[in-house]
Parts: structure tokens; sequence; C-alpha cells
């Protein structure tokens, strides 16, 4: 029951770096809005406003006083990352690194087809496709018959794959209320709140040219 309770912490956690790693390639600038070749070298209104309280410092070189959503995204994701599997490797599991959270994030425990995987993860099925296969060597997650379609094949985890779970579950959740102590019960769960509205609304977001992330 605790895994299936917490499973949402992990499923914020690995999404929150979809934030920042679209943010990181619209432009070569974090906090600049996404345009013409020419504006992507702009600051956007909000960062030049930023960018304004910086006294004695060029337009050329100024960086926003404040970090943007990319920056914290990404410093909210390594650092949970840096904790979860340190955590995990003194359970046992120090055979998992980040790139795995990919499927184990997302993996019901009556298994999940790898194209729901790709989506919920945002990366492509090959990407997935090859994450499962390192699963499956290492004995996390196997691959079943789907009984609703005999054509297509379930990724399922183990008895190893749910004891993983099960771990990051009783992990993610101490380093949580861990921060609702801190800040607030109520606090904490309207930041929650807002985080996973921005970041669904994030991922929605169309994106201008091509893209290498995700499907």
């Amino acid at each position: 029951m605790g895994a299936k309770r917490h499973l949402p912490a992990i499923v914020l956690a690995f999404a929150a770096i979809a934030a920042a790693l679209l943010a990181a390639s619209t432009t070569g600038y974090l906090g600049c809005g996404a345009g013409t070749k020419a504006e992507a070298h702009q600051p956007s209104p909000l960062a030049a406003a930023r960018l304004a309280t910086l006294p004695g410092v060029s337009e050329t070189n100024r960086r926003p006083a404040y970090p943007d959503l990319g920056v914290l995204a990404g410093r909210l994701l390594f650092a949970v990352q840096r904790e979860l599997f340190a955590a995990l490797a003194a359970d046992g599991f120090a055979d998992l690194s980040p790139r795995h959270g990919a499927v184990l994030a997302y993996l019901g425990p009556d298994g999940s087809r790898a194209t729901e995987l790709a989506r919920l993860s945002g990366q492509r099925k090959q990407v997935i496709g090859v994450v499962v296969d390192e699963l499956e060597t290492l004995g996390y997650v196997e691959r079943r018959p789907d009984p609703g379609d005999r054509r297509a094949k379930l990724v399922c985890p183990t008895a190893r794959g749910l004891a993983m779970i099960s771990a990051s579950g009783r992990i993610l959740a101490a380093l949580e209320d861990r921060h609702a102590a801190r800040v607030g019960h109520r606090e904490y769960a309207e930041f929650k709140r807002i985080l996973t509205d921005v970041t669904d609304h994030q991922r929605r977001a169309p994106v201008i040219g091509p893209s290498t992330i995700g499907p």
C-alpha cells in the first residue's frame, strides 16, 4: 500500500525534468521566450526585470537575479535523485541509476505497456525499450503477454522491482514529510498543487521547431 500511495511523488520527481529540459532546449538562454533566432537571445520581459535588479552589470553579461523555472526544476530533480538513489543503494539497490526512473517511476503493479510508459515519462518509445532491456537484465522487470491484446507485451515489476518501488515510496515520503514539517503542511500541499499544475501545463505546451526530447 505504501508504494501505491506514494507513487505520485516518484512521478513528480521525474516529471520535473521535462520542464527543465524543455526550457534549456528551446533557447540558448534560460529565461528567454521562444521566437525568432534574434529574439532567442533577448530576455523575456520578466527576465529583463530580474536582470535590471543587478546593478553595475552590463546588459550583455547579466544573469537573472532569481533562478527561472528550468533551473529550479533541474536543481530540484537532481537533488531529489541524489538523495533517493543514495538511499536506495544503501537498501541494496545500488545497480539502479536515475535513467531507470523513466520506467520505474510510472510502472503499475500489474504492468504497463511500453507505449504508455513513453507517454507518461515523455520519453521516446525506443528509449523506454532500452531502459526496459536494462531493467530486465537487472531483474527488476519482466515482459509478459498482455491479456487484453495477445500482440502486445506488458512490462511488469518482479518481486525485486516491487521491493524497490516500496523502498522508493518510503524514502520519498520521508523526504516530503521533512519539507512539509519545515515550511508547513498546508503550504507544502499548496506548493505541490501548483507545481503539478505548472508541470502538466508545460508538458502540453507547443514546441516551436523540431524537438529531440520526448515523443
